[in-house]
């Protein structure tokens, strides 16, 4: 991601593909400095934009650790649902931790969009 404005770089927000292309996984990373004025929520909304309409991809997922209460709401603003936690499912060095699960259909993103 990088700021218009200036070209500066923000942090990343990535797309993974299923094998027969699907499902994807999204993720986004920001520099500490770039959090809280809704770059994530607005890079993340065009790469759904160009999962759903380009590549016809039915499902996206997401995943957080669940007190990640600024990704959560990322998430969510773009109409993520939560799924579920899948509890002591990654490990950060030597310490286990929860992932909470988030999706996103094709067709709750297409009628989310047609509202706008």
């Amino acid at each position: 991601m990088e700021r218009k404005r200036d070209g500066k770089v923000l942090g990343d927000v990535a797309l993974f593909l299923s094998g027969n292309g699907r499902t994807a996984e999204v993720g986004f990373t920001l520099h500490p400095w770039a959090r809280g004025h809704h770059y994530a929520t607005e890079a993340t909304a065009r790469l759904v934009d160009y999962a759903v309409f380009d590549l016809g991809v039915h499902r996206i997922e997401a995943s957080t650790h669940p007190h990640n209460i600024a990704s959560v709401r990322v998430l969510e603003r773009i109409g993520f649902l939560a799924e579920g936690i899948r509890r002591e499912a990654y490990w950060v060095e030597d310490e286990v931790s929860d992932d909470a699960i988030y999706g996103l259909l094709a067709r709750e993103w297409m009628s989310r969009r047609d509202q706008d």
